[in-house]
């Protein structure tokens, strides 16, 4: 849950430092590399998306681990949601670069990290 709060958060500080094409058009690339010259909105760009591979990964090992125990149903279906979830965020937050930005993508990319963030908090309790 910290982490998608940390996610969330530091989103909106890309936003509101405009720093959202700070790795240029590309995606998953930063500026044509994998891991860019770090400085100015590039190193904001790059780090949410440090951040957001950190989550995926973390997301993936719960959800492995919850398919490999004899979870509850409702449990079963909480992970299948994280997943769902997750590739949505994923793909919105591609598609926010690739587009350069589109307003109604910006929002989509939000709403899901909030859905996804209900969904975690929801677990943790």
């Amino acid at each position: 849950m910290a982490l998608t709060y940390i996610l969330i958060a530091f989103g909106g500080y890309v936003a509101s430092s405009e720093s959202g094409m700070g790795c240029g058009p590309e995606w998953p690339l930063c500026n044509g590399e994998v891991i860019p010259i770090l400085e100015n909105e590039t190193l904001i760009e790059f780090a949410h998306r440090v951040i957001g591979l950190l989550l995926t990964i973390l997301v993936v090992i719960l959800y492995v681990q919850i398919k490999r125990k004899n979870s509850s149903n409702i449990l079963q279906k909480a992970g299948n949601w994280l997943i769902v979830l997750l590739i949505l965020q994923v793909l919105a937050g591609a598609v926010v670069v690739v587009l350069d930005l589109p307003t109604i993508v910006v929002t989509v990319h939000l709403l899901v990290a909030m859905l996804f963030a209900c969904l975690i908090m929801d677990l943790s309790n």
